[in-house]
């Protein structure tokens, strides 16, 4: 294991990878998902975007439909990430400039892989309410708070 840690000044220095946290054996396939996620969705590049979603998710039409819609509302970046924790098979983030809560889902099949998005509006929901989400119950897809 590995702990990092990090002044805010230097939050986003050397490509955006750098991030306090403790680093463990496994915990660069989710590095590498959010470095391409937040990359992809700064550049607006859907094609990007597309390599780190399961197979079933890219089948599902009203999915990939959703996905144009999620990324011109959000635009995340590592300078504007607040906190980021791990739960159940997905990464929860907080980010400044949105009230909302983004949480990837990673694939029960192909693990390396996201299946859904879920948005929770951050002036209603907490870490603590948001651990307690049973995320294997949503399908594949993008679900925003509204």
């Amino acid at each position: 294991m590995i702990f990092e840690e990090c002044e805010e000044e230097q939050r986003g220095a050397g490509g955006g990878d750098l991030l306090a946290g403790i680093y463990y054996p496994g915990c660069e396939t989710e590095s590498d998902i959010l470095n391409t996620f937040f990359g992809a969705m700064h550049n607006k590049d859907r094609e990007e975007l597309e390599t780190i979603f399961s197979n079933e998710f890219l089948e599902d039409l009203e999915a990939v439909k959703n996905m144009d819609k999620f990324i011109e509302r959000y635009t995340p970046s590592y300078s504007n990430l607040l906190a980021a924790w791990e739960v159940n098979d997905t990464i929860c983030i907080q980010l400044r400039r949105f009230d909302a809560f983004i949480c990837l889902h990673f694939d029960n099949k192909q693990t390396d892989k996201i299946s859904s998005i879920r948005v929770f509006d951050s002036t209603t929901e907490d870490e603590e309410s948001i651990s307690r989400y049973d995320f294997n119950q949503d399908e594949m897809g993008i679900y925003f708070p509204d």
